[in-house]
């Protein structure tokens, strides 16, 4: 079994195209209720990566439901986010080629080597990436062999997963998400999410522009006619992606690199409020990273009025060669941010 991509943004595995969520026979209410009545177990209640880009070994030894993640430029944040991303897959060539081409190395001539510690000057033949919790049966490793990803058994399926990057999703992807939760409960989740930045919208579709592309149109009780949802700005836009990728990674893991991008300061914690929220209620994991004091206090704001106690912020230092994490807890990060010490 392997992992299909909708995009370089957001992957989904073959059984997901067939069994959309709201389309399984079930009510998007169903599918909630089957959620919340789930185990609710995370993908990785610890982690720890090995000779993995930057990482020559780093150990997270607790993560939470949402973990944010902090620390300075090149310190290892979007490595953390690739390697979930690469443990959801377990590996899977399409994921390793939407990595590798993310960074401009897929037409390298040793491209693989680029993931690996060191990249291709310290790559040995018997080098192996391992990432997964410290229980070692549940480790993904991955060499190389004939110039393919060799990859060592981890979970028996693929975990459903979506990742926003910086630049959020393509309007493709944001589309297919889209006709995914259409017509279920989801779709209230998703419009409520959009008022965090603009209260007149009262629901959205995606219409198409031509034959190639389809275009979201909001309709507003401002203004009797729909309009373009990218004429209410960058803000909405974001919005909308995280929120559809929150619906899709129902059960799985959610990554968003640089989550204030576009999103002002003032609409933050609402913005975390909703993440926290609806990760309870769809048994999904979250992993973020950002640059930003005001994102980070309106982490812990959210997470301070969020019953479930599931919020873990991860600090990356650089000491040498060496990345060293320090994890905060809920309690923890309220002192940080009363008191304004720096972990950025």
């Amino acid at each position: 079994m392997r992992a299909a991509a909708i995009s370089l943004n957001v992957g989904l595995s073959p059984e997901d195209h067939a069994t959309p969520i709201g389309q399984t026979g079930t009510s998007g209410e169903d599918a909630l209720t089957a959620s919340k009545l789930s185990a609710m177990t995370l993908l990785l209640e610890s982690l720890r990566i090995e000779n993995y880009r930057v990482f020559k070994r780093l150990e997270i030894p607790h993560l939470g439901r949402v973990n944010l993640l902090v620390g300075r430029n090149n310190s290892g944040k979007s490595s953390v986010l690739e390697a979930v991303r690469l443990y959801a897959t377990r590996g899977a060539m399409e994921a390793v080629q939407a990595i590798l081409e993310s960074h401009d190395e897929a037409r390298l001539p040793s491209s693989l080597k680029q993931l690996f510690h060191g990249r291709d000057t310290a790559w040995r033949s018997q080098s192996e990436i391992r990432i997964g919790p410290f229980e070692d049966d549940r480790v993904l490793v991955i060499g190389i062999s004939d110039g393919k990803p060799a990859v060592g058994p981890t979970m028996a399926r693929n975990t459903r997963y979506a990742h926003v990057s910086p630049h959020g999703l393509t309007t493709e992807a944001t589309a297919r998400l889209w006709d995914l939760i259409a017509l279920t409960d989801l779709e209230a989740y998703v419009t409520d999410a959009l008022r965090i930045i603009s209260p007149d919208i009262e629901r959205i579709s995606f219409v198409a522009e031509d034959r190639a592309k389809r275009v979201p149109l909001a309709k507003l009780s401002t203004h009797p006619r729909p309009v373009a949802l990218r004429s209410l700005g960058d803000g909405v836009n974001r919005l909308l992606g995280i929120a559809l990728s929150l619906a899709y990674a129902s059960g799985g893991v959610l990554l968003i690199d640089e989550v204030e991008n576009g999103i002002h300061f003032t609409a933050q914690q609402r913005l975390w409020e909703l993440i926290f929220r609806l990760s309870h209620r769809l048994d999904t994991q979250v992993f973020a990273t950002t640059h930003s004091w005001d994102c980070i206090e309106a982490f812990q704001l959210a997470a301070a009025a969020d019953p479930n106690e599931e919020a873990v912020l991860v600090r990356l230092d650089v000491h040498a060669d060496a990345v060293s994490p320090t994890t905060f807890s809920e309690r923890e990060l309220a002192i940080v941010t009363r008191e304004r010490i720096e972990v950025r």
